[in-house]
């Protein structure tokens, strides 16, 4: 969804002003889609895992940027939550019509 920013406000704040992220967040390759002129968008990767170790060290955070107006932030999901997602889809949308099907056979013969 669509947030308010603040002046100075980073990535990091950003996510954690929008709920945080999930379980599921891949943090060290989340996406940051700029409109750089018209019809052009930038795409800055940020890993925000630094950001997260540097913040509690309190150093600088080289690593989290300035969010800016238009600012689209895409936290992509772990490897293992993609493997999930498609398990469930399978689960879901396969193997009932199946399981339906197999039980009538055996039931009419």
């Amino acid at each position: 969804g669509g947030y308010p920013i603040q002046r100075n406000m980073t990535v990091l704040q950003a996510l954690a002003e929008a709920g945080g992220p999930r379980d599921t967040a891949k943090l060290k390759s989340v996406m940051i889609l700029r409109r750089k002129q018209t019809k052009k968008v930038r795409v800055i990767k940020v890993d925000l895992i630094k950001s997260i170790k540097a913040s509690r060290r309190s150093d600088v955070t080289q690593n989290d940027i300035f969010v800016q107006p238009h600012d689209i932030v895409f936290v992509p999901k772990t490897f293992i939550a993609n493997i999930a997602t498609f398990v469930r889809q399978v689960y879901e949308g396969f193997l009932p019509p199946l399981d339906l099907y197999l039980r009538t056979l055996l039931f009419y013969n």
